[in-house]
């Protein structure tokens, strides 16, 4: 540290990291004994299994930094570190980083006397970090047993580190000597992701970790401090941030690719890894996060142009409650099922415009038509809203605006306080008569159904109408069922 002018002071730092982690572990074990109560491995009988396994880290780093203060409203600092990890293979092992800020102290300049605004800073930074792998990725596995080894992930020595630069604009403020606020922007790409990405066939293997992409991140963020109480024996403050962050793969080393959502009930399609910009259902394709999946054709304009004719009342395709198309056949309804027996019924693949058998009352799959290119399977694509959950519904008799707010109260109330609860979900939408601005709404969801106003209705003078959808395990008893298999 070292005061170069009365106004300016430097202070200088150097040191080095070290980081060596050892792991080991044993285990075994064997059912069915032999003996009873002899609680010994040699006294088992099947399933007799050993296990080991060790790892050796070893992280080595230097870093240096140097500060400079003037005046103590204007404060500069840099970082350089130098890093390398025994996580990548030889001759990748070593990367530099580093990072640059400036935070200006605007409310101790001289000229500063803004009412309320006791304190005011601004800060940019600009830096450079880095990630490993996990053990493993530089190394190919296998899995043996009794009966043999197989292939597991295939190794990777030339891995490199994968680099975050971000870029972060700031200001923090205090309002009247009391209440904090903390404004933040940021983005950053990453590059050289670190991805387990599936392998060629005749490679053996399944996966493979690679560099295989860059990430762009966009994050904004803002918190607020309020002190309640401050005293020698209490502190009490209360706190509440916000921060929202978009991201996009901007650029990806290898073909597109689903990834799993590690759970079960056919979620192998739930993510799509790609570079593309294109959009669908109004989402950018390479938007992370996308949840991906196949979908109903919801309203008689969904359908193909093909086929809308053929949709309608009396005619073969029709929109049950739901919102959903579904096929019934000339002359019947989607309410006939029971009455006319009509819910074993089939249109035959010969006669279905997608060619694969409709069944009475079952939603049908998005999908490509007879003859188009991937015919029979149902169109994979982003799901806008959670399935089962169309924003479409019957309507049923008016309300008026004292019964929407007893509805409202009703909603508010506990679940075993709410009259008829189980009956299904109430939703309110209004009908208007006259045009106005676009008004997008408010919605609340409670724990006896989902009460909403409805979105994107203009605002005018005009009556409150309820809409009900029934309950899946309604529909259950009914025999509807709103899935299908692609």
């Amino acid at each position: 540290r070292k005061q170069i002018t009365p106004d300016l002071n430097a202070k200088a730092s150097l040191r080095t990291i070290f980081e060596r982690s050892d792991a080991r572990s044993y285990s075994t074990g064997g059912q069915q004994y032999v003996v009873a109560q002899i609680n010994t491995l040699s006294n088992t009988t099947v399933n007799f299994y050993s296990n080991s396994s060790s790892s050796s880290i070893r992280n080595l780093g230097a870093v240096g930094g140097l500060n400079l203060d003037y005046k103590g409203r204007y404060i500069v600092e840099g970082t350089y570190r130098y890093d390398g990890s025994s996580l990548f293979g030889p001759g990748k092992r070593w990367a530099p980083f580093g990072r640059a800020s400036l935070v200006w102290l605007a409310s101790d300049e001289p000229w500063w006397d803004v009412p309320g605004l006791t304190e005011f800073r601004v800060r940019a930074s600009r830096g450079t970090a880095g990630n490993t792998p996990n053990f493993t990725a530089q190394y190919e596995t296998y899995s043996c047993s009794a009966s043999g080894c197989s292939l597991g992930q295939a190794g990777n020595s030339q891995l490199r580190p994968e680099t975050t630069t971000e870029t972060e604009v700031g200001t923090d403020f205090t309002l009247f000597n009391r209440i904090g606020v903390e404004l933040t922007r940021a983005v950053s790409d990453t590059r050289d992701q670190i991805l387990n990405v599936p392998t060629p066939s005749n490679l053996g293997f399944s996966t493979q970790w690679k560099n295989a992409g860059t990430l762009h991140n966009e994050t904004f963020e803002a918190a607020f401090n309020l002190p309640v109480i401050s005293t020698a024996d209490l502190t009490w403050d209360l706190r509440m941030s916000y921060d929202r962050t978009r991201s996009t793969i901007t650029q990806l080393n290898m073909p597109e690719y689903y990834q799993n959502a590690n759970l079960s009930n056919g979620t192998g399609s739930f993510f799509l890894i790609s570079a593309r910009t294109d959009k669908s259902n109004g989402f950018a394709v390479n938007r992370l996060g996308n949840i991906w999946g196949r979908r109903f054709y919801e309203g008689c304009g969904a359908l193909p142009a093909s086929v809308q004719a053929q949709c309608g009342d009396g005619k073969a395709f029709q929109v049950n409650d739901r919102g959903y198309v579904v096929w019934v056949g000339e002359g019947n309804t989607w309410r006939d099922g029971i009455t006319k027996n009509l819910w074993q019924t089939k249109l035959s693949s010969a006669s279905s415009p997608w060619n694969v058998p409709l069944f009475f009352g079952h939603p049908i799959v998005d999908r490509p038509l007879r003859g188009e290119v991937g015919e029979g399977q149902g169109r994979l694509q982003v799901l806008e809203h959670p399935p089962g959950l169309p924003d479409r519904a019957h309507e049923q008799p008016d309300l008026q605006a004292p019964d929407v707010l007893r509805a409202l109260r009703r909603d508010l109330r506990p679940r075993h306080q709410q009259p008829g609860r189980g009956l299904g979900h109430l939703r309110l939408q209004r009908v208007v008569d006259g045009p106005g601005p676009a008004d997008e709404g408010r919605h609340r969801d409670g724990q006896a159904g989902r009460l909403q106003l409805a979105h994107g209705q203009p605002r005018g003078r005009g009556l409150w109408r309820s809409v009900r959808h029934p309950r899946p395990e309604q529909l259950q008893r009914r025999g509807r069922h709103l899935c299908e298999d692609p």
